[in-house]
Formats: structure tokens, C-alpha cells, sequence
């Protein structure tokens, strides 16, 4: 038990957390981590290795990311993205699982239709 574990005089409020943040990965220069999950490597669904990130390099893609992030109202993407004229130059990097999920056609047709 969690609880049971605490030290008497420490609560719940004091501890400090291990969780992991949330937080917009920070759109910068020579930083190789995925936009969207933030991390290095990626597991490959399926499979026991390790997918590392590709550059954003094409206008299509970056259009293609800006468009999904807008229709999606993702707040953390949208955040990232913002400050920068140009994703290509800021060197963006990506998983390509995580871009094609992202990005994805179908579910972005879908959103824009309940909204």
C-alpha cells in the first residue's frame, strides 16, 4: 500500500512527485527528440527494437503537422510550434509512427466533421 509506505510525518502534498511531465517538448535547435512524445527512441509497436527520429525536411510535412495540430486544438503541439516561422530551420524531429498517427488523414476528416 502506497500510503502505508509514507513516512508518519510525510503526506501526500509533500512528497515529491516522480511522475513524469506533460509539458510541450521545447521546439529547439539540435534537439533530436520527437515533437509529440518527446522522447529519443520509440519502441516499434510489435517488435522488440527501437525506432529513432527522423528531421522534418519537407514544407509538406510541416504544413501537414501545422494543419493536424489546428484541427486537432492541440494545445501542447500548438504551443511548440508557435514561436517559430519555420519548422524545417528549427529542425524539428519526429518518430515517423508518431507523425503518421498524428497526422493521419481519416481521424483528422473526422474531427472536422464534429466540430
Amino acid at each position: 500500500d502506497l500510503m502505508a509506505s509514507l513516512d508518519p510525518g510525510e503526506s501526500a502534498k509533500t512528497r515529491r512527485s516522480t511522475r513524469r511531465s506533460v509539458e510541450a517538448p521545447l521546439v529547439e535547435p539540435g534537439r533530436k527528440n520527437c515533437i509529440f512524445c518527446g522522447t529519443l527512441k520509440r519502441k516499434v509497436p510489435n517488435s522488440s527494437t527501437k525506432q529513432s527520429t527522423s528531421q522534418l525536411l519537407t514544407e509538406d510535412a510541416e504544413a501537414r503537422l501545422r494543419r493536424a495540430a489546428a484541427i486537432r486544438n492541440d494545445e501542447r503541439i500548438l504551443i511548440s510550434i508557435a514561436s517559430t516561422s519555420s519548422l524545417i530551420a528549427r529542425e524539428v524531429h519526429y518518430h515517423k509512427h508518431c507523425y503518421s498517427s498524428f497526422t493521419r488523414e481519416s481521424a483528422l476528416v473526422r474531427l472536422e466533421s464534429s466540430s
